[in-house]
């Protein structure tokens, strides 16, 4: 099994990696991960287009701002005798409180304030959906667990419709995993990094019940092919 998520993903970024994983390797089984905040067609960011050209170029490669970048922090772990890992350089400069606040009542509306359908990505997924079914593919969606208060940021904003939308959306390409739902999870912050992303122990709990294909904090829907 390969993990091809990143930081901050965009869902442009995630439908042009599958198609390099295709032409890289023969898929079998396909797990994508979508929340519905990006289930939007402004937001539109795609690194994965200029990874991709570095990576096939020696000259893009060395002068590369990203790339530079790594090699001084590798090079400091190198010369410091720092773990490279232990080098958090996208640890935000807020306390829990501040940071938790700053996403739940700033970060969000970036997102959901310029709202629009995203049909252009529901296509390119139906092309994913259909080049799947072609090639005996296992497609599995899942929606990633987000805290309790962040959730009901989708009615606040009138996109109770759309949130609908955009599940049956995914259950009409693949089988789906639903963890994005008010439970005794969600609801503990505890549990909960920021609004946005889920503990070590969520993490577990996702990975077991996709992996050994048994759902229990997730509402499971199969994908019935038509």
């Amino acid at each position: 099994m390969s993990n091809l998520s990143y930081g901050g993903g965009t869902l442009q970024e995630i439908i042009d990696t599958f198609w390099i994983a295709n032409e890289i390797t023969k898929l079998r089984r396909v797990y994508i991960g979508i929340n519905f905040n990006l289930y939007n067609k402004h937001i539109n960011r795609n690194r994965v287009k200029d990874a991709y050209e570095i990576k096939n170029s020696f000259f893009k490669y060395i002068f590369n701002k990203y790339s530079l970048r790594s090699t001084i922090l590798i090079s400091k772990s190198l010369i410091l005798g720092e773990e490279y890992e232990d080098i958090n350089y996208e640890k935000p400069s807020f306390n829990h409180e501040e940071f938790w606040n700053l996403q739940l009542n700033s970060t969000i509306k970036d997102f959901y304030s310029h709202y629009g359908y995203p049909d252009f990505y529901y296509n390119e997924l139906i092309k994913i959906s259909n080049y799947c079914k072609k090639d005996n593919i296992d497609l599995i969606f899942f929606i990633p667990p987000t805290h309790f208060d962040l959730q009901n940021k989708i009615g606040e904003f009138g996109l109770t419709n759309m949130n609908r939308k955009f599940i049956r959306d995914l259950i009409s390409l693949g089988d789906l995993y639903d963890f994005d739902y008010p439970n005794q999870y969600t609801r503990d912050s505890q549990n909960f990094t920021d609004p946005f992303h889920f503990s070590e122990t969520i993490q577990k709990i996702i990975e077991d019940e996709l992996i050994n294909e048994r759902p229990n904090l997730a509402r499971f829907t199969k994908h019935t092919i038509d």
